[in-house]
């Protein structure tokens, strides 16, 4: 499944992966949590996340992800200021003392990790790349370590159900996401080239998954972001299995022209795509805009705003590479 033609050390079929998911978590924003996407596309990132996690010490990963998570969460959170800022008292014309109220509440928000919507997500996997690092690095013994994730997991379902939104810092969603992180850092030491080999066993696990995956579909739903695990546990294993096979099928669509190499892009500006696409999810009703330029296919109002952010993306891509060569 994760074995791949690599570009520059990167796992291509991963990025793939992730620019697929990445989309579909916009087009689901739009169409309102479809079961079908929800089901895999979060755990996916952590899976992925898990299974590209380096061993190392856990005061070099805090270093690492401060810089990776934790910076960029203050940057977006910034930017949300700005573009508040700007709204508030340019678009609704609302007085300095307003706006003034405005923006400290946002940035109390920010600071206390509230009513910060999509990214959740970051704080979210610092705290399970953080959680799980610390276990690898306390228990050597495989089941030991299997032990304490899952009590972590356990742990993180019970204080999502208990205190739901009064959770420290998405905490709760963090500890669940151990287990994801835990199970992709397990599936790189697997034999996947002897599983790419054997044909007949290679679809017969890509059967079994794919059951899995559907049964998960029509009797549970998962949504990490609003702490919804109905059908639990089986809605976790149903997004094991459709990560699965959603990066089974990556591994071969990515060589098609022009969608591979497009999905690719994306998978390698998977935050700055959150990023644009949570400015999007916070100050603008899409589907309001929408339908007042007389819009009304769900499929156009994604790819419009996914066409925007993309653009967005794609600039900032290229006022960073004009950076690095001014500094040559």
């Amino acid at each position: 499944m994760m074995e791949c033609r690599k570009d520059n050390k990167r796992n291509l079929t991963l990025d793939f992966a992730k620019g697929l998911a990445i989309l579909l978590m916009i087009f689901d924003h739009i169409l309102g949590h479809g079961k079908i996407i929800t089901s895999f596309h979060m755990p996916l990132f952590f899976l992925i996340s898990g299974y590209l996690l380096k061993e190392e010490a856990w005061i070099d990963t805090l270093k690492k992800k401060s810089k990776g998570l934790l910076l960029p969460y203050i940057s977006f959170s910034l930017l949300v200021l700005v573009v508040g800022f700007f709204k508030a008292k340019f678009y609704l014309h609302a007085t300095w003392q307003a706006t003034g109220k405005y923006l400290l509440q946002k940035v109390i928000d920010t600071c206390m990790a509230r009513d910060i919507w999509l990214l959740w997500f970051l704080l979210a996997l610092f705290a399970s790349i953080l959680i799980y690092t610390g276990i690898r690095q306390i228990f050597s013994d495989q089941i030991w370590r299997a032990v304490v994730v899952l009590l972590v997991f356990f742990g993180g379902y019970f204080l999502s159900q208990r205190y739901g939104s009064d959770n420290f810092y998405y905490l709760d969603q963090g500890m669940m996401a151990t287990l994801f992180i835990a199970i992709g850092d397990f599936a790189k030491r697997l034999p996947w080239e002897h599983l790419h080999k054997n044909k007949i066993v290679g679809i017969s696990v890509l059967g079994i998954m794919l059951i899995f995956w559907v049964l998960g579909i029509r009797y549970g739903a998962l949504v990490m972001a609003n702490r919804v695990y109905q059908g639990f546990p089986f809605c976790i294993l149903s997004a094991v299995a459709g990560t699965y096979v959603v990066i089974w099928c990556s591994r071969y669509v990515k060589e098609i022209p022009l969608v591979g190499s497009s999905l690719i892009w994306c998978g390698q500006h998977t935050l700055e795509i959150l990023c644009f696409a949570n400015l999007f999810r916070q100050f603008c009703d899409w589907k309001a805009v929408c339908r007042g330029w007389g819009i009304n296919s769900v499929l156009l109002m994604f790819l419009i705003q996914a066409g925007m952010i993309l653009g967005l993306v794609l600039i900032c891509d290229r006022i960073k590479g004009c950076k690095k060569s001014w500094k040559r």
